[in-house]
């Protein structure tokens, strides 16, 4: 089982909107990935990576803001 979110578990528990049974279950592992934001060089491989696959040429479009880099 994956899961994935921007929330506070532990928060959301507290305030009754999260079961506690279950953060329980799935907070055996725990491996937190920064926001692309926080990761500049990452940023450059995918981009890098993108136009090795051909983006540009299967249409595939890329913000603004990434193409800028």
């Amino acid at each position: 089982l994956v899961c994935a979110t921007h929330h506070d578990l532990h928060r959301q528990v507290e305030a009754g909107a999260f079961r506690e049974d279950l953060l329980y279950r799935i907070q055996e592992y725990s491996l937190r990935i920064p926001p692309l934001r926080e990761r500049a060089q990452l940023e450059a491989f995918i981009l890098q990576l993108w136009r090795e696959l051909g983006g540009e040429r299967r249409d595939i479009r890329l913000l603004p803001e990434a193409l800028a880099m």
